[in-house]
């Protein structure tokens, strides 16, 4: 029976490997060795990428700027985003409270109270007229300060004396505003609507008939709800709104159409004559000049300025409800739009300087030859 041969044997008999088979195994136990103390990259966490549009770069002053225009009631005092003769302002908070009346019978039940932002920066200058109950203008706004009218003053640290054109007089802008009224009278004689006005030309509503002023393309009409607040907010509409200035004040009540007066109305047509309505008048201001203490930086954003503006302008009627809820939407809105004018404007920046890089790399050739 023959016999298996032994592993020995077999191990004695194995061929050699080739050359090629020796370099293999060199190159391998190589690499092997130069894994050896190798630290391996660690994989950094990536940050995500923020959704919110204003990460771009805007300014924080720019976007306070736009929370004051929708609620300058508790709103943060700013700057407008726009510095173009100083560096620093004073940023204050003032308003005016009172109440008005639907006038009587003869004056078609009407009543109103007129706000000028500009005036509330100084303590000696009117800044609100409104109705008494005595007020008998037929269905007219009116033109001077006629019987059954009262004015009211801020409580503003300045007098008018304070502000001028000349060296050592201080300069002002206002910054937001909001004029908001409510009917305090009883269930039983509420009734009617508000119309509410503000002209981007500036033009006074002063001697306006209610005819005149519902016809206007900007007029926005409420009812009258008891205890229910409608507000009415300050748009910048002009270059000299967003300037520091030393503009004359403009009696409210008289007639003019100038950049030195803003006029905000809310009126009321009631259904029964003499009723009763609280307003409220908050302006944020800035006061620059070279006696002015506590004044604090402001900054320059043209983009963030752009997009605020517009944000605010575009905004649906100017006259909302006002309560914490509805405050936060019409802000929340004009964030919305506020964010898009942003991104379109930084768009826009971005096309033209890629326009102007292609431009100047072919027009680099020609300047060579010259």
């Amino acid at each position: 029976m023959p016999t298996r041969p032994s592993r020995r044997l077999n191990a004695s008999k194995r061929t050699r490997p080739t050359s090629q088979q020796a370099r293999v195994v060199k190159n391998i136990r190589r690499r092997r060795r130069n894994r050896v103390g190798i630290t391996r990259p660690v994989a950094l966490k990536q940050s995500p990428q923020p959704s919110s549009s204003l990460s771009v770069g805007v300014s924080q002053c720019a976007r306070d700027y736009i929370n004051t225009l929708t609620n300058p009631f508790n709103g943060p005092m700013v700057c407008v985003p726009q510095s173009t003769s100083t560096d620093e302002t004073l940023k204050q908070r003032v308003f005016v409270a009172g109440q008005f009346y639907s006038g009587t019978a003869g004056s078609g039940n009407l009543g109103y109270v007129l706000a000028d932002p500009r005036n509330a920066v100084s303590n000696s200058n009117e800044c609100t007229i409104s109705t008494l109950a005595a007020y008998n203008v037929a269905g007219t706004i009116s033109n001077s300060f006629a019987a059954g009218t009262v004015a009211s003053f801020s409580n503003s640290m300045f007098n008018g004396g304070t502000f001028g054109a000349q060296q050592g007089f201080a300069k002002y802008r206002p910054v937001g505003a909001g004029l908001r009224v409510k009917a305090s009278t009883t269930n039983l004689n509420v009734g009617g609507e508000y119309f509410a006005f503000m002209d981007p030309e500036h033009r006074s509503p002063v001697g306006d008939t209610i005819a005149q002023i519902y016809n206007n393309a900007r007029t926005k009409r409420f009812p009258i709800v008891l205890n229910e607040w409608v507000t009415l907010l300050y748009t910048p509409f002009t270059q000299n709104d967003f300037e520091l200035a030393a503009l004359a004040f403009t009696n409210p009540s008289t007639v003019s159409s100038s950049d030195n007066a803003f006029y905000m109305l809310i009126g009321a047509v009631t259904a029964a004559s003499q009723q009763l309505f609280d307003f409220e008048f908050y302006v944020v201001y800035e006061v620059a000049g070279q006696n002015i203490r506590g004044a604090t930086p402001i900054h320059s954003d043209p983009i963030g300025l752009a997009a605020a503006v517009n944000a605010v302008n575009r905004q649906p009627p100017m006259a909302h409800p006002d309560n914490d809820q509805a405050a936060k939407v019409r802000t929340e809105d004009a964030f919305d739009r506020f964010t898009k004018f942003v991104l379109n404007g930084i768009t826009g920046v971005t096309k033209l300087v890629q326009t102007g890089t292609q431009l100047a790399s072919s027009v680099a050739p020609l300047i060579a030859l010259l």
